[in-house]
């Protein structure tokens, strides 16, 4: 064998290294199985809320939250599951505890009770699971902007309700809220998606 003929560690690594093909369908692989493992977490999520806002049953809730926490590290599990409680704390009555020596706990809370969520189905329908809770330090709740945007109609409505009704005074405090203040705000939010939908030629 000439010396010619003889190659280092180096270049024999490099001729056996993944090529850019392999890793891009690795990674599409990845990104179609993320995108089926959502939205079979969502399908599943609005089974159970179709159930229980039909005969209360919820104890597929407690089902799903564990299969959550199957084939996955502590992190994860609590990320996935966190997630899922939060979902359904926004959109059902239903509610899943886990501080207990009993382990994970699901049960519907009474209409009576202060914190109280009916079934939302426009929003369960149009909001992910997997949307709701972003791993970090702090855990940040965020809703989708189909979300955001009923909030906004909701505080818009209950200001015309209050001009309706001849409450409605500038910088009159109502419900805690500066009405004049959020009046100026809502303006000056739909001014601004005014023009950022038809910018200036």
């Amino acid at each position: 064998m000439t010396k010619a003929s003889v190659k280092t560690a180096t270049e024999v690594k490099a001729t056996n290294a993944p090529t850019d093909a392999q890793i891009k369908k690795s990674i599409k692989a990845v990104t179609l199985a993320a995108g089926s493992f959502g939205a079979a977490i969502d399908k599943s999520a609005r089974l159970i809320f179709d159930r229980a806002s039909a005969d209360g049953n919820c104890a597929g809730a407690l089902t799903l939250y564990l299969a959550l926490g199957e084939n996955c590290g502590p992190k994860i599990a609590k990320v996935r599951q966190s997630a899922l409680v939060a979902w359904f704390k926004q959109y059902t009555p239903i509610r899943i505890v886990n501080n207990s020596e009993k382990g994970p706990r699901v049960g519907m809370i009474k209409k009576t009770a202060p914190n109280y969520t009916p079934f939302d189905e426009d929003g369960a329908m149009s909001v992910s699971v997997l949307d709701l809770v972003v791993p970090g330090p702090e855990r940040v709740i965020k809703y989708s902007q189909e979300s955001a945007e009923s909030k906004m109609q909701k505080a818009i409505s209950a200001i015309l309700d209050a001009i309706d009704e001849n409450r409605l005074k500038d910088g009159a405090e109502t419900g805690g809220i500066n009405t004049g203040r959020l009046t100026a705000i809502v303006a000056e939010t739909i001014a601004a998606r005014a023009a950022e939908k038809n910018p200036p030629h």
